[in-house]
């Protein structure tokens, strides 16, 4: 569906050749794809491109980009349709009789990795590699929303993904991992709970726009990602060790 940094070469190889730009050849470079490479179209490298800046030829590849993504997205959302592959029954029908989550342990622990993959992504990776790729030597072109300015609100929407699944939110209060930590270890459930907002608050603090701040504000910065690697550490070490013990 997506990948970063943008692979800016591969889109100009494109744009340059004389072949129709589809969505289907789109799919078939996935270095020059998604949300980021639209993201490049539309803002421009300094983040001020206008809309008649844009060639023919990029307005061409802009509408391919966006059928590719728009089909991969349905593909997705097709996955948990029960009249398609009906993921959304198969996860909650965890148990002995379901071939791919045979107990609820095991459908616990799938949501307990999706949680660490994305704590330990934005902290080791979308912070990191920016900010530290070299040592001490700041890399703009590896952030990865940097032509719009939102990677700060990505980071924290990312961390507020963590935080939706783990209470048990979406659009209504439901059932979450909280309520299972709760009962049985309130402590775990409070720190968790405090590191999924420490996370938040601190990469919210982070001044200026995250291009600036891997400069100016590298203590900040690093702050942050302190904050998201400890979110990420409790939840691959205290959540998970709770969940196989249950």
């Amino acid at each position: 569906m997506d990948t970063w940094p943008v692979d800016v070469e591969a889109m100009n190889n494109i744009l340059k050749s004389n072949q129709p730009i589809t969505a289907k050849l789109i799919s078939a470079n996935h270095e020059a794809r998604g949300f980021h490479l639209i993201e490049f179209l539309v803002w421009g490298e300094d983040g001020l491109k206008k809309a008649d800046q844009l060639s023919d030829r990029q307005i061409e590849y802009l509408v391919a980009a966006t059928e590719d993504l728009q089909l991969n997205t349905k593909y997705l959302y097709d996955a948990w349709r029960a009249d398609k592959g009906n993921y959304g029954k198969i996860f909650i029908s965890a148990g002995p009789s379901n071939n791919k989550y045979p107990s609820y342990q095991a459908a616990l622990e799938e949501l307990v990795d999706g949680l660490f993959t994305i704590a330990d992504e934005v902290g080791t990776g979308k912070i990191e590699e920016p900010l530290n790729p070299e040592g001490s030597t700041p890399m703009p072109e590896k952030e990865e929303s940097r032509f719009s300015n939102n990677s700060k609100q990505d980071f924290i929407d990312n961390i507020i993904s963590i935080q939706n699944v783990y209470n048990g939110y979406y659009k209504q209060d439901v059932n979450g991992i909280s309520k299972i930590v709760q009962e049985k270890n309130a402590a775990l459930d409070k720190e968790i709970k405090q590191a999924i907002t420490d996370a938040i608050n601190a990469i919210d603090a982070i001044p200026n726009t995250f291009t600036q701040a891997i400069y100016k504000n590298r203590k900040e910065v690093k702050g942050a990602q302190n904050k998201v690697n400890d979110l990420a550490n409790l939840l691959d070490t205290k959540l998970r060790s709770f969940v196989n013990s249950l």
